[in-house]
């Protein structure tokens, strides 16, 4: 198999120059993706080298001799396999420093041609205030969009205010009604009451001890929102199975909103990661079905 590099082809994913930096959003997400690639791969293969093969053996090593004190090739590893490891390591850092070079470009292209943009923006007049249902509180529109006034206002656009679809602008926006959204308390947390919101998801099993147990989930907890995936657009599940590989590799927590009987409406922050069982979460997420 051919291993084609950074350092081999400047190809990212379009037909533009090597030298014709493009500054959009989609080639600096391209971008940043193979970054993450490139990190996951890099971090497997330290773990490999680093990590002994049995009880008792060293670790095949980063850049430590292949060879015995006697001069032959060690006989407790597979010498083989270590340079291959080697080998595609010195590639991946010096792709990985060919990429971060590029992605600095297209940050500095991006922020030039942003400035004036954003200062047309914070120039423009602002809208009039509205009433949050969801928090009891009035907001006010920030120049980029989103909320001030209510906590984690950075997250939710002003123009989606009055919708179950608060902080996805893709989705279809869903009127409110007084039936299915309660006001918080003072103490931030929502009302226990007896209506209906749409889920579209169930927690079937929940691991002892795992991020998702953590966070206070529980089997039979309805999913009402996946840090934006809900019943409009997540995909058969592959929006919150995304979200959760994103959301493991730059170790940021998810806010889930769920219906759990007995106790109405919560929202609970999960933090998928590694840990001592299966998966990122712990637990067993199922489309919902009125049938099951």
């Amino acid at each position: 198999m051919t291993i084609t590099t950074l350092s081999q082809t400047q190809d990212t994913g379009d037909s533009s120059p090597k030298n014709n930096t493009c500054g959009d959003s989609s080639t600096l997400k391209r971008l940043d993706d193979k970054r993450k690639i490139l990190e996951t791969e890099s971090q497997a293969i330290v773990a490999e080298l680093t990590s002994p093969p049995e009880e008792g053996v060293p670790p095949m090593g980063i850049d430590t001799p292949l060879i015995d004190s006697e001069g032959y090739p060690r006989a407790d590893i597979d010498v083989y396999r270590a340079r291959h490891l080697r080998k595609r390591l010195a590639e991946i850092r010096t792709d990985h420093k060919l990429l971060m070079k590029r992605i600095e470009e297209n940050i500095l292209n991006n922020s030039a041609g942003n400035i004036q943009a954003e200062m047309d923006a914070k120039k423009a007049p602002k809208p009039k205030p509205k009433y949050d249902s969801v928090t009891g509180k009035w907001v006010v529109k920030n120049w980029d969009g989103t909320v001030s006034g209510i906590e984690g206002g950075e997250k939710i656009l002003f123009d989606y205010i009055g919708t179950l679809n608060r902080t996805d602008p893709n989705a279809e926006p869903k009127e409110e009604a007084g039936n299915v959204v309660s006001k918080l308390t003072k103490q931030n947390t929502i009302d226990k009451v007896s209506f209906s919101l749409p889920h579209f998801a169930i927690v079937d099993s929940v691991a002892p001890d795992s991020p998702a147990y953590e966070a206070g989930l529980k089997v039979g907890d309805l999913i009402i929102d996946f840090g934006g995936a809900n019943e409009t657009n997540h995909r058969n599940l592959k929006a919150i199975s995304e979200m959760v590989t994103i959301a493991a590799s730059e170790r940021r927590s998810i806010s889930i909103t769920i219906s759990r009987h007995g106790n109405g409406i919560l929202v609970l922050n999960l933090l998928p990661r590694t840990w001592g069982g299966r998966g990122l979460l712990g637990c067993f997420i199922k489309i919902y079905s009125e049938n099951a």
